[in-house]
């Protein structure tokens, strides 16, 4: 006698030719010696071709012993061509006892060729039983066969009920088949209350079948959509067609987060680097002599309303150096990786397309130059402006054994800028010596220790690695810190040149993939200085490597909870956030007490500990 083993039987179930013959005759000769199994079960509810006349058979002929489980249900709402037919015999014979979940609602709804089929039968047998959540509704509308079919009578069963979100629609609006039709049926259920976000466009121009209908959509609906996009609807209304808006659309979307510009040229004297504004709060406060009643310190190092002188500064910083000032990328002048929804950098001298040849030193120091000649341009054209002296401030993170975290504000001479860009010129002359690499190497380490002491500690590599590699971190360092500076350090942080603001920025130097030291640049919040500041501030800390970047949250998510106090000498305070005016006694008037600086005061209040406050009053107890 043959044996008619379980994997034979499997093997029946399985074929598509004559499976169900094979298996009637099993049953025939059998039927005593064949148990069927829930895999055999799960093996006959996804053949597409006799999927049905297989269950039809094993209810015929072994009746209550078929178990129909989550598992055979499953494998039957994803056969295309026959698990409607099987569901409807599952719900002939079991009722309700088959196991309708969220799960297996999704696999139907995922059926392109059937899943309405399905999803009409689910509401006929259970009704309001069947759970439609956001990410069912998501599945539908992703569906390329049939998705408008299942919102049509989602929306038919339970009307506003669906849960049609931000996700749902710009799922709605991926679908390549479906997805203008899909969102027209949004728009004639909800109407005004279907709000395209950004991401939902830009999610137009990924869909090559459908973003032009979809974008013919929004014009036509006049949709809401973010004032950023406004230019959409007005371009409309002028007369632009479809076509010329949606590659303006997409031409933004693709070079997203970059917005590309043209650099200008300017006409700029040397650095001075010992230079100083009349009144300014370093000669003031560095023994000048005060008027009758104490120095007004009328310096403001950047006043908000030098748009143009603001925005070229940060043309010339660019990120650490790094700008969008053309298409073709391998022409930049390094690297910048972005995460975090665009929120995270990190920027490095080394191109995508240096990786898969030996490195060129030339090339690199040549990029290091160009960056450097950048901030020292930046520099030039802030002191034409009278718009600083001879140093601009950063702030590093202090000390971490402190109860509260510190920022401490440093300022950086221009003297030390000058000395680290006449070292890189005897670098790059042909006749460089040794002795020029250790002048830079040097000059480098003076600058960077401002920020870690003891940088020159962590040297790695080979002394050319280890000096151009901390050369770079110092120039990369020496852009943020300054355009940063140009804006009182003040977040969010958002060149013109960038359509999203950045929290954080990894400085790597030569390559973000070694694991050299690094500078972190992040925003913070502050204590009583935040109420003046009115936002976080960019604060520095050292990396011993590439795995020592704190993790940052999404920016949807991002709650500084942490607030540093800030320690400093008066005049780095007054060049950061003035102007301002000293405060004092009258029977005092060589001593000031206090200083009037954002609207409100800074004065001695518990202890060694300074305090900021609209008034004085508050701060006396």
């Amino acid at each position: 006698m043959i044996p008619i083993t379980e994997e034979i039987v499997k093997a029946a179930v399985q074929t598509t030719a004559k499976g169900d013959k094979l298996i009637a005759l099993f049953l025939e000769k059998r039927r005593d010696a064949i148990t069927i199994t829930e895999d055999m079960l799960r093996i006959a509810a996804a053949n597409w071709r006799n999927g049905d006349r297989l269950m039809d058979l094993f209810f015929e002929k072994q009746g209550d012993a078929i178990l129909i489980t989550e598992g055979v249900v499953k494998a039957a709402v994803q056969n295309t061509v026959n698990g409607d037919k099987m569901m409807a015999l599952f719900f002939e014979k079991r009722g309700d006892a088959i196991p309708i979940t969220e799960d297996i609602v999704k696999a139907a709804v995922r059926n392109t060729a059937i899943g309405d089929k399905m999803m009409a039968l689910f509401f006929k047998k259970r009704g309001d039983a069947i759970p439609i959540t956001e990410d069912i509704v998501k599945a539908a509308v992703r569906n390329t066969g049939n998705g408008d079919k299942l919102i049509t009578l989602f929306f038919e069963k339970l009307g506003d009920a669906i849960p049609i979100t931000e996700s749902v629609v710009k799922a709605a609006v991926q679908n390549t088949t479906k997805g203008d039709e899909l969102l027209a049926l949004c728009v004639n259920k909800l109407g005004d209350s279907i709000y395209i976000t950004g991401e939902i466009l830009e999610a137009f121009v990924h869909n090559s079948q459908k973003g032009r209908s979809l974008m013919t959509l929004v014009l036509d609906s006049n949709l809401k959509i973010p004032v950023d996009y406004n230019w959409i609807h007005e371009l409309g209304i002028v007369g632009y067609n479809t076509q010329d808006i949606f590659e303006l659309l997409s031409d933004s979307v693709k070079d997203s987060p970059w917005i590309f510009f043209n650099p200008i040229s300017l006409d700029l004297a040397d650095i001075r680097d010992n230079r100083h504004i009349p009144g300014c709060c370093h000669e003031v406060l560095g023994g000048g002599s005060w008027a009758s009643g104490g120095p007004k310190l009328d310096h403001n190092p950047f006043n908000i309303d030098h748009r143009s002188t603001t925005e070229q500064i940060q043309g010339l910083c660019g990120l650490a150096g790094i700008s969008p000032s053309t298409r073709s990328s391998r022409d930049w002048i390094g690297s910048i990786q972005f995460s975090n929804e665009n929120c995270s950098i990190k920027a490095s001298y080394t191109l995508a397309t240096d990786r898969s040849q030996p490195i060129n030193i030339g090339f690199i120091w040549s990029r290091i130059s160009r960056a450097l000649a950048g901030v020292c341009d930046a520099i030039a054209l802030t002191q034409s402006k009278n718009l600083c002296c001879s140093s601009f401030t950063i702030i590093k993170e202090g000390a971490h054994t402190l109860e509260i975290p510190r920022g401490e504000t440093i300022s950086v001479t221009f003297k030390s800028v000058l000395a680290l860009s006449e070292a890189l010129k005897r670098v790059l002359e042909p006749t460089s010596e040794q002795s020029s690499l250790r002048t830079l190497l040097s000059a480098s380490e003076t600058i960077l220790e401002l920020v870690w002491s003891d940088v020159a500690r962590y040297q790695k590599g080979s002394e050319m690695e280890w000096c151009i590699h901390l050369c770079a971190v110092t120039v990369q360092f020496l852009c943020v810190g300054f355009l940063s500076y140009s804006q009182a350090h003040i977040g969010p942080f958002q060149p013109f040149f960038l359509d999203s603001p950045l929290h954080q920025m990894t400085l790597s130097g030569l390559d973000w993939e070694a694991d050299f030291p690094q500078l972190i640049a992040e925003l913070v919040d502050l204590t009583c200085l935040g109420e003046m500041t009115g936002g976080p501030v960019l604060i520095f800390r050292a990396s011993q490597g590439s795995s020592q970047p704190r993790e940052l949250e999404k920016p949807q998510d991002l709650q500084i909870s942490i607030k540093y106090d800030i320690l400093g000498h008066i005049e780095d305070i007054l060049d950061t956030w003035g102007p301002g005016s000293l405060i004092f006694l009258s029977d005092l008037p060589a001593l000031p007490v206090a200083i009037k600086i954002g609207k409100g005061f800074i004065f001695a209040g518990n202890g060694q500990t300074y305090h900021w406050s609209k008034d004085i009053q508050d701060i006396e107890d």
